[in-house]
C-alpha cells in the first residue's frame, strides 16, 4: 500500500534496476536500448547477488564477492609465481593482518621494480574488494596502501598475508535487511532533555533540506553509525587510526578505516576527532538518502565506546578543556 520510487543504477553499459514492477521499467527501456538480458542479477561489477528464503517465508537478498575473490586468488597466485615469490600454496590465516603488525616499522630491503609493480597490483585488487563489500580487510589494506610509492619486501609479505586470509574466508556476505538494528543491552540512548539543552546552545543548527528533494516515500527507515579510534596506533608518527561503519536499517552500507591527520595527545582527543568524522559522514549520508527519496526515521543513531568523549559531546554543561579539539568538539555537538 506504499508508494515507492524506481531506481536505475548505471555503470558504462550495465544497468541495475530496482522496482516493484521490473517488467514495466525494462519494457520502457527496450524502446530505446537493446539488452542482452533482463533477468534478476546474479553477478554485477564483482558483486554476487544471492536471493534466499528466510524461515518466516520472506525472501532476502545477500551481497557477496565470492566469485571475484576466487578469480582474484587465482590471479594473485599466478602473479606471485611468475615473479618467483616463495608462495605457500595451501597456507591460510585467521586475520587479514596480525594484531601486533606495524607496517610503518618495516626497515628491510626495498622491493625491486618487479616486486613494486606486483605490490601495487595486489593493493589495487584489495581496494576493489573493500569497495564491493569486503570491509573485513579495510584496515589492513588502508595500512599497506600508504606504502605503495616505496614498499619494502616486508610490506609485500604482509600484502600476501591478506591472500592467505581470503583463502580461508572466500565467502562473506552482507544481508539486505531494512529492519531496525537490535541494540546491545549496554547501549544508552541520548535523552530528550539533553537534546533540548543543546538546541538552546546551537539554535541555528539545522539539517540541510534541499527544496528540490523528491517527496519521501516508503516506510520510515532507521540510520545508524558506529565509530571508534585506536589512539597512537602508528608507532612512528604516533597518529591514531579511526574507523566507522554506517548502516541503513540493519544493512551495512559503508565502512572505512584511516589514519587521522593530526596527532592526538590522549584517547579522549582521538575519540573526539573520530566522532567529528562520524558526524560529517552522517550529514553526507542523510543528504544522499533524502536525494533518493527515502523517508528517514528520526535522527541517525551514533554509537561510540569512550564515555568521556560521548559525555562531552552530548551533555550541554560539559566544558571544553582541550582547546585544540574545539572544531571537532563543536561539530559533533551541533549535529546532536
Amino acid at each position: 500500500g506504499e508508494k515507492y520510487y524506481d531506481y536505475i543504477g548505471t555503470h558504462t553499459d550495465d544497468l541495475l534496476v530496482v522496482s516493484k514492477d521490473i517488467k514495466k521499467v525494462t519494457d520502457e527501456l527496450k524502446d530505446w536500448y537493446t539488452f542482452k538480458g533482463t533477468d534478476e542479477p546474479k553477478y554485477h561489477l564483482g558483486v554476487d547477488y544471492v536471493k534466499g528464503r528466510l524461515p518466516n517465508g520472506k525472501t532476502q537478498w545477500q551481497l557477496g564477492s565470492f566469485t571475484y575473490v576466487k578469480e582474484a586468488i587465482e590471479k594473485i597466485e599466478k602473479l606471485l609465481v611468475e615473479e618467483g615469490y616463495n608462495l605457500h600454496t595451501k597456507m591460510t590465516r585467521k586475520n587479514p593482518m596480525a594484531e601486533d603488525s606495524q607496517p610503518e616499522l618495516c626497515q628491510g630491503d626495498l622491493c625491486t621494480d618487479e616486486e613494486h609493480t606486483l605490490y601495487m597490483q595486489l593493493i589495487g585488487i584489495y581496494l576493489w574488494l573493500v569497495t564491493i563489500g569486503r570491509t573485513d580487510i579495510a584496515h589492513a589494506v588502508s595500512s599497506l596502501s600508504r606504502f605503495s610509492a616505496l614498499p619494502r619486501k616486508e610490506h609485500l609479505d604482509l600484502a600476501v598475508g591478506i591472500l592467505y586470509y581470503l583463502r580461508r574466508y572466500p565467502d562473506k556476505r552482507i544481508s539486505v535487511d531494512a529492519s531496525p538494528q537490535s541494540l546491545c543491552p549496554s547501549a544508552r540512548l541520548f535523552s530528550h532533555d539533553n537534546r533540548q539543552a543543546l538546541k538552546e546552545l546551537y539554535p541555528d543548527a539545522r539539517e540541510e533540506i534541499d527544496p528540490k528533494f523528491p517527496e519521501p516515500r516508503g516506510k520510515p527507515i532507521q540510520t545508524s553509525i558506529w565509530f571508534d579510534a585506536n589512539n597512537a596506533h602508528d608507532k612512528v608518527t604516533r597518529k591514531s587510526v579511526e574507523g566507522f561503519m554506517t548502516f541503513l536499517g540493519s544493512t551495512l552500507i559503508k565502512a572505512k578505516s584511516k589514519r587521522q591527520g593530526s596527532i592526538s595527545s590522549s584517547t579522549y582527543v582521538s575519540e573526539i576527532h573520530a566522532g567529528r568524522t562520524a558526524s560529517e559522514e552522517v550529514m553526507d549520508f542523510r543528504y544522499l538518502l533524502r536525494s533518493l527519496g527515502l523517508r528517514l526515521e528520526g535522527p541517525t543513531l551514533t554509537f561510540g565506546d569512550n564515555e568521556s568523549s560521548i559525555k562531552s559531546v552530548t551533555e550541554a554543561g560539559s566544558p571544553l578543556n582541550k582547546r585544540h579539539v574545539g572544531i571537532s568538539y563543536h561539530t559533533a555537538r551541533e549535529c546532536e
